[in-house]
């Protein structure tokens, strides 16, 4: 079976943050919001980084550079690259 990939739309990725990030109730339950995975969602999404490297990141890899931040020298754990990325402040 081949399953073919596509990018999220833009209201597909606010619909998925909103939803980890206030929780929902329906008929078959309650899924309590989880504003820790929230966050690691936006900046895996807005980095592009894999999921482990996202989890690896912490508060004193941002640096901040006038009005911005951003990682520097952060290497990537899967392909060891060294990669340097401008975060907004907002995603900070």
């Amino acid at each position: 079976m081949n399953k073919k990939c596509r990018p999220l739309e833009k209201e597909e990725y606010e619909k998925i943050i909103e939803t980890i990030t206030f929780g929902f109730e329906d008929e078959k339950g309650k899924c309590y919001p989880n504003k820790q995975i929230a966050s690691v969602f936006v900046v895996q999404a807005n980095t592009g980084l894999r999921i482990g490297d996202t989890l690896s990141i912490r508060l004193c890899d941002f640096v901040k550079d006038g009005n911005r931040y951003h990682f520097n020298n952060f290497r990537e754990q899967k392909t060891k690259k060294v990669r340097t990325f401008t975060i907004s402040p907002e995603i900070y």
